[in-house]
């Protein structure tokens, strides 16, 4: 028999599964509840049913962002149960190709809680990171159609590589330079786990007519032009707010060719595909030739 805490490291441990074309939407669950895990419990999953875990911790965190290569480091010093962070980091992750704005700079440092959630079905993962400036997501765009995060995060980012070291005795400024240094002997590292959400379409792909996905070396373009999305109204009166988080193509000359729904908030939906939809984008180039894009936006609705 495992314990609860046995399973969901082995969870953490199990590679991510990389798509060259991603899954079908499937629908959310009927119904879906919140339970409580106590130390020696034992999850029982019947046949193919979808459940998600979710490990808490209170943490001193440090993110280092680098905008040049769309890629972030997130330091954490774990607290225990009986103690809180002791000024050692315990885990280092690596999120790299990644979409979306990062709200907190290119430094930042301080005491957050951190949600980590693993689909049980496969080992697909979403953190998400609550900071006094606000609460962020970080997911693969193949997590987003199951996971529901509550209450909705202020700034969601899709990452499509990456990975989770467990660090013994590193305190911050040392783990840092050893994370930067490729070089460098991790030195009390007892785990690496890749997480992989997708793959980037390259740049020979590009130049037959398949859309570059951004990330990496490939820059999201600027917006020429916005719209708003209208707040329905059946919405406002029931009080739903949120982030519908759509992917979208951008045809050659810069406008919306094609958008779809990778999390959804079924009153919201139809009015953020209406707004993305009219959209306008700078024309990418790509050795002097202009090419079709995707990405991953978020619309915002909020009372």
């Amino acid at each position: 028999m495992r314990t609860l805490s046995f399973a969901l490291v082995a969870i953490a441990l199990t590679d991510c599964v990389a798509f060259a074309q991603p899954p079908a939407p499937r629908q959310p669950p009927a119904s879906s509840r919140r339970l409580q895990g106590r130390d020696g419990d034992l999850v029982v999953v019947n046949g193919d049913d979808r459940v998600a875990f979710m490990r808490r911790r209170e943490a001193n965190v440090r993110a280092v962002f680098d905008p040049s290569r769309h890629s972030l480091l997130l330091l954490a010093d774990f607290g225990s149960a009986t103690s809180g962070p002791d000024g050692q980091v315990d885990m280092a992750y690596r999120f790299s190709d990644l979409s979306g704005e990062w709200p907190l700079g290119a430094r930042w440092e301080g005491t957050a809680t951190i949600d980590e959630y693993w689909i049980g079905d496969g080992g697909r993962r979403s953190m998400v990171v609550s900071t006094p400036a606000g609460v962020l997501e970080l997911t693969s765009p193949l997590q987003m159609e199951f996971l529901r995060i509550e209450p909705p995060p202020t700034a969601v980012l899709t990452y499509r590589g990456g990975t989770n070291r467990v660090l013994r005795g590193v305190g911050f400024d040392e783990a840092e330079r050893r994370q930067n240094d490729p070089a460098a002997d991790i030195g009390g590292a007892t785990a690496s786990v890749r997480m992989t959400g997708g793959v980037v379409v390259s740049p020979e792909q590009g130049r037959q007519g398949t859309p570059l996905r951004v990330g990496g070396d490939v820059r999201a373009p600027a917006k020429l032009f916005d719209v708003k999305p209208v707040y329905p109204q059946t919405a406002r009166a029931a009080g739903v707010t949120g982030n519908v988080v759509i992917e979208i193509t951008i045809a050659a000359d810069g406008a919306v060719a094609d958008a779809r729904i990778l999390r959804s908030i079924p009153l919201l939906d139809e009015a953020a595909l209406q707004a993305v939809r009219q959209w306008r984008y700078d024309v990418t180039m790509l050795n002097g030739v202009p090419v079709p894009l995707m990405m991953i936006v978020t619309v915002p609705f909020g009372m």
